[in-house]
């Protein structure tokens, strides 16, 4: 988990989530077992929005195809 960043250099501070002297009251009030589940959901929400985006585009050729093949059938 991401602990803090060195306003001086940039560095960056990580916490071992699964370390003994891990302490939820230090860091925002996670515990281990909702930062180990923070990916999974992540990845799930992933999978969804690239779903929908791939429906959405689709639909969009679906609807790209048949005006085109009506205009063709008019003439």
């Amino acid at each position: 988990m991401l602990r803090e960043r060195n306003k001086s250099y940039g560095a960056i501070k990580f916490v071992d989530i699964s370390s003994e002297d891990y302490s939820p009251n230090d860091n925002q009030g996670l515990d281990y077992e909702t930062v180990r589940m923070t990916p999974i959901y992540t990845f799930f929400l992933c999978v969804c929005v690239c779903f929908l985006s791939l429906c959405f585009l689709m639909n969009e050729i679906y609807h790209l195809m048949f005006g085109f093949l009506n205009a063709m059938v008019q003439n």
